[in-house]
């Protein structure tokens, strides 16, 4: 979590202090410190952790050549929104993300035969369609405001709405998905 907060709050403090270019690069370096912070602490995720590093110092690049807070954070929200129009593709084929996730949420207790029953499918399938949704019309929103407001409010309004509506998303998916894999009359969720 401090992880994800450290860079916007450098940035909020660098902007007010120094200015906007400023700002970027400082939130820029506390993003890449993080990133490599994590990976000296052995808990990289490989090649994500690379192309994560990369992506912030392409942004930070960006943001800093350009002087434009849109450039800056318009790369992330156009990045959501890539995702989040991949992951609902997946919504759509025989294995939705969520197939892969769920079994993670229910703390690895589901059966194999729980996982290839078809209304676990059906549940990842509409499981996955929710969030991925959710996150683009959140990141539309974000896109709009993004061109409507400076860099402070911005980053207050994706701070203060945009992730407490995600965190939100995510929950109840969470609880629908239990609810109906527990619930559901097919194999039991039990170990065998």
């Amino acid at each position: 979590m401090v992880g994800s907060v450290a860079p916007v709050a450098v940035f909020l403090v660098a902007n007010a202090a120094l200015g906007l270019i400023p700002g970027m690069l400082a939130s820029t370096a506390a993003a890449v410190v993080t990133v490599l912070a994590r990976l000296r602490g052995g808990r990289g995720v490989g090649w994500l952790s690379l192309a994560l590093l990369g992506y912030v110092l392409i942004r930070g690049t960006a943001g800093a050549l350009t002087g434009s807070h849109q450039v800056f954070f318009g790369i992330s929200v156009v990045a959501s929104m890539t995702v989040a129009g991949g992951v609902l593709a997946t919504a759509f084929t025989s294995k939705p993300l969520a197939t892969y996730l769920l079994p993670i949420l229910m703390g690895g207790r589901l059966r194999p035969d729980t996982v290839a029953h078809p209304t676990y499918r059906r549940i990842s399938a509409q499981v996955t369609a929710a969030w991925a949704a959710a996150e683009l019309a959140v990141s539309g929103g974000e896109a709009w405001h993004l061109l409507h407001a400076g860099a402070v409010e911005f980053v207050a309004t994706r701070a203060l709405i945009g992730w407490p509506t995600m965190a939100t998303v995510i929950f109840l998916c969470a609880f629908y998905a239990r609810f109906r894999i527990e619930w559901h009359p097919g194999p039991s969720t039990a170990p065998a």
